[in-house]
């Protein structure tokens, strides 16, 4: 009998927009860009840019993010 376990997805920290790991500036331009209407997030991507978790990604979520950024 073989037993085959697959791993699932991995879990990216609120924020990893770009899910490199880690948190950091690159997310942060990726959700300004956003909301600027310059990049479109969408699925696993706009989850972790909405900070707040209210279905929209905003000038609230860029402030939030950049303070998680700078360790406030």
């Amino acid at each position: 009998m073989t037993v085959t376990v697959t791993a699932g997805s991995p879990s990216y920290p609120k924020g990893d927009v770009d899910r490199s790991g880690q948190v950091e500036n690159s997310d942060l331009i990726m959700v300004a860009r956003h909301v600027v209407n310059i990049l479109t997030l969408t699925g696993e991507q706009f989850t972790l840019g909405d900070m707040n978790d209210d279905k929209v990604i905003d000038n609230k979520d860029i402030i939030t993010l950049a303070k998680k950024i700078v360790g406030m």
